[in-house]
């Protein structure tokens, strides 16, 4: 005898609710933290709002930062542009241009292989670059970098745009991204070298 059909219906839900709302708090997390990222990106970018202009570009816009790895569940890429003009030495003008790029991984074992994987396009006299090691000379443009559990967080910046607001501009970086006291580690590499972990 075949059971009613609204029956088999019925039991079908019961055994696909779980499922979904699984699913359903996934989505929470992962909108959470969109949110939050966001949030501290948008907190550190309001502090340069008179001096920076801003221009977001799209996910697969990757040229503009080595970081790579596996598929974050959040990606940010943003370059600023300096409103006026610095003159140097040279007496040349340059419009200074920062390149921001923001990625959280649904773990840390994630965002361990994407910050492993992003090391080894660094050049080095000495070998391939890993967590915690330093360096004296590297052929690299100055970058700053701040690890968390799950986020990786990348400035970029040409070495013809370093200015004395860059320090401040990384300690900005880390104050609205890493909440006090929470694990985070950061690369910091000045142009041509030293890349210093602290």
């Amino acid at each position: 005898m075949l059971s009613n059909p609204s029956n088999i219906f019925i039991k079908i839900i019961l055994l696909c609710a779980p499922a979904i709302s699984v699913a359903q708090s996934n989505q929470i997390t992962k909108q959470n933290s969109i949110t939050e990222l966001n949030t501290r990106i948008d907190k550190f970018l309001s502090a340069y709002i008179n001096d920076f202009d801003t221009l977001e570009f799209a996910k697969d816009f990757r040229e503009t930062s080595r970081l790579s790895g596996a598929e974050p569940i959040i990606e940010r890429r943003v370059l600023m542009k300096k409103k006026a003009a610095i003159i140097k030495n040279d007496g040349k003008r340059y419009f200074q241009r920062i390149q921001l790029s923001a990625q959280e991984y649904s773990d840390s074992n994630q965002c361990n292989n994407a910050v492993e994987k992003w090391l080894r396009t660094f050049t080095t006299d000495g070998g391939a670059v890993k967590i915690g090691e330093n360096f004296k000379s590297i052929f690299s443009p100055p970058v700053f970098m701040i690890m968390t559990s799950r986020q990786l967080i990348v400035m970029e910046i040409g070495c013809v745009y370093i200015d004395a607001n860059w320090e401040l501009m990384k300690n900005n970086l880390v104050n609205a991204i890493v909440d006090q006291g929470a694990y985070h580690k950061t690369l910091d590499c000045g142009c041509g070298g030293p890349l210093k972990w602290n």
